[in-house]
């Protein structure tokens, strides 16, 4: 869970720096350019800290080809860009499956 919970402190701050970034324009301008903010912040921090949240969660392919980790990398900072409401609510859907998951383990 600790990528989780980075994925989840890096959403937030980008939420931040996208609100703060938002001060500076006009509501109409911010509609528009805080997702791209987010977006491309999101990006630039997966791809240059090499973040993949979906290798840790043991969720990528077998293949260590380059094109799974860049994938990988793309979705998470897709998700890291998205704010943290969203990557909140995939925490607590991971977490509960994970109960369920193991539950089923210990009864059967």
């Amino acid at each position: 869970m600790g990528q989780l919970a980075g994925v989840f402190v890096l959403s937030f701050v980008v939420e931040r720096i996208a609100e703060v970034l938002g001060l500076l324009f006009s509501r109409a301008v911010r509609r528009k350019l805080l997702p791209a903010v987010g977006l491309a912040v999101g990006l630039a921090l997966s791809f240059g800290a090499r973040i993949g949240l979906f290798d840790s969660l043991g969720l990528s392919g077998t293949e260590n080809d380059g094109l799974s980790s860049w994938i990988d990398y793309l979705l998470t900072g897709v998700i890291i860009g998205a704010g943290s409401r969203p990557v909140h609510s995939l925490i607590l859907a991971l977490e509960h499956k994970e109960k369920e998951l193991r539950g089923r383990v210990e009864k059967g």
